[in-house]
């Protein structure tokens, strides 16, 4: 086992040319050995043009038609050097410092076999929302959903192997089809309680369509894994999330249930809400080479004081209508940015800006 057990890093990518260069940039920022495999499946040369200066970055590739996301992973794991798979989407990003945290668990605890931790939910331009709130830091609940966001998690190359890598039949379930394979073949979890990676929400999102598709895969995965009624709940319970989103009534009726339940926050943040609860703490990637030099907020409510994380407090000042701004001392750039805000405030955004 390598003292520094290096990554291999496969990026599925069919078209989000206007995302490729920041994904990439988000692994050519991390400080642990990563090996990247482009998998461009884009009928276009866009992403080829977007990847270009990151060229020397990636070990392995291709630009052509595919068999399909889960394909390509495969495709790219084998064709990889590495003892930690991973897979990151265009769209998405790591914190510069995610492979270290992993890969000092991996390089400390030689029977741990996954490595796994928050992520934080982005606008499309790349704006703080929430923290994902499903995460569990029991492996265990995989067995009644997908507790786990796949780029925030990283496994050892041999455990995949005993798991047989992704099913590439698979087309939205395809990351909780491992994690319960991992899971039922005795793999090793390690839970990190710090986010690693950083996901885009938005309508084109996989998650976000195919709906009917989607649902016979979420079944059959409850149905291998529960009783019959099990597998029915777990099945009702996200095509239930899916009225609610289409129906006022249907999202009323979940309100009202969720209001029944005791609030659960992740970092001083009421998941569903993002209500304040006391101090919260945000979590915000920098990737470009120039230092940041405002912190933005966007809330409802009066955000009091910010503080940098082991670091001086900052002066917040108004910024416009329900909108702050800080100035911030020099910070890592590239890096992770950790703040602490308070106020009696519902936090709506959060971002960086640079200089000018």
């Amino acid at each position: 086992m390598s003292a520094r057990p290096a990554f291999a890093v496969a990026m599925p990518v069919c078209g989000y040319a206007e995302c490729v260069g920041e994904a990439l940039a988000s692994l050519a920022a991390q400080s642990w050995p990563v090996r990247v495999a482009l998998l461009d499946a884009t009928p276009d040369d866009s992403v080829q043009a977007a990847a270009e200066p990151w060229r020397t970055m990636i070990a392995w590739g291709y630009h052509r038609a595919d068999g399909g996301q889960s394909a390509a992973i495969n495709a790219g794991w084998r064709a990889l050097d590495g003892e930690i798979l991973a897979w990151l989407n265009a769209d998405d990003l790591l914190f510069p410092d995610s492979l270290e945290i992993a890969g000092r668990i991996f390089a400390a605890e030689p029977d741990t076999d996954v490595v796994y931790g928050h992520a934080v939910h982005l606008t499309w331009d790349g704006r703080f929302i929430e923290y994902f709130p499903a995460i569990s830091d029991r492996p265990e609940d995989l067995r009644t959903g997908c507790c786990i966001v796949q780029p925030s998690c990283f496994v050892r190359r041999r455990a995949v192997e005993r798991a047989g890598w992704l099913d590439e039949d698979r087309h939205y379930t395809m990351d909780w089809d491992l994690w319960c394979r991992l899971l039922d073949g005795g793999a090793r979890f390690r839970f990190v309680d710090r986010p690693l990676s950083l996901v885009r929400l938005h309508a084109a999102t996989k998650t976000a369509s195919g709906r009917d598709r989607r649902f016979r895969e979420i079944a059959e995965i409850a149905r291998r894994h529960h009783s019959p009624l099990g597998a029915g709940l777990v099945e009702w319970r996200f095509r239930a999330g899916h009225l609610a989103a289409g129906s006022a009534a249907w999202g009323a009726v979940r309100a009202v249930v969720r209001a029944l339940r005791p609030p659960r926050t992740l970092f001083g943040l009421e998941t569903g809400t993002n209500r304040m609860r006391g101090a919260c703490v945000v979590h915000l990637a920098w990737l470009r080479e120039t230092l940041p030099a405002a912190l933005m907020i966007e809330a409802e409510g009066a955000v009091t004081t910010a503080r940098l994380e082991n670091g001086p407090a900052l002066d917040v000042a108004p910024a416009g209508e329900g909108s702050w701004r800080a100035a911030l001392p020099p910070v890592a750039a590239p890096g992770r940015v950790v703040v602490e805000l308070t106020g009696p405030a519902v936090l709506r955004r959060a971002w960086l800006e640079p200089a000018g």
